[in-house]
């Protein structure tokens, strides 16, 4: 099955939208490949993000795993696709279910993972307020460390999270995260 998730390159000062798109094939050889002019820091996210999965305590599908970073054009460096790229994989492996009140396509997600699934601080988010407030999007998915850079814009909502399983958590519906309020 086939998704994709939201997120962003930061190039100097300027944000550029990037889809996550992440196949997990049916048919076909185990494998996880990342394309779409990643970094290194991009390419070991496979390591990052099945480890985080599997100590998060949810299963990493044995099957073919494909991510694409799009624009294919448009280099992409550091850690920040982590996020996007694991909930791509549980989205698109039928172990999680996106909530009718979320709109991926208004959502961005954003962060860097741990192994044990806890989320980084991660450079760029006030970048992606901003982003996201002048593309009205809804909502953005940041690390809770840095979330607050992206709470003093307004218009949209910041949801912080400390590890990948309070993302589940949320939104699953078990746990709802409030928003970051700046002040």
């Amino acid at each position: 099955m086939l998704v994709k998730i939201r997120s962003i390159a930061n190039v100097g000062l300027e944000t550029v939208p990037v889809d996550v798109e992440v196949d997990v094939a049916s048919a076909g050889f185990p494998g996880f490949t990342i394309v779409g002019l990643a970094s290194k820091a991009v390419e070991e996210a496979r390591e990052r993000v099945k480890t985080a999965i599997i100590n998060s305590k949810l299963d990493f599908p044995p099957r073919k795993i494909t991510v694409n970073l799009a624009p294919a054009d448009l280099p992409k460096d550091g850690a920040s696709y982590d996020l996007p790229i694991a909930l791509g994989v549980l989205l698109a492996s039928g172990q999680l279910q996106i909530p009718k009140d979320l709109d991926l396509k208004k959502s961005f997600f954003y962060g860097e993972l741990s192994l044990d699934g806890t989320l980084r601080p991660t450079k760029g988010i006030l970048l992606l307020g901003l982003f996201a407030k002048k593309i009205k999007a809804s909502s953005i998915f940041v690390p809770l460390s840095s979330a607050f850079e992206a709470s003093v814009v307004e218009g949209i909502t910041v949801i912080g999270l400390n590890n990948l399983s309070e993302l589940i958590q949320h939104l699953l519906g078990n746990k709802r995260i409030a928003p970051i309020h700046a002040g």
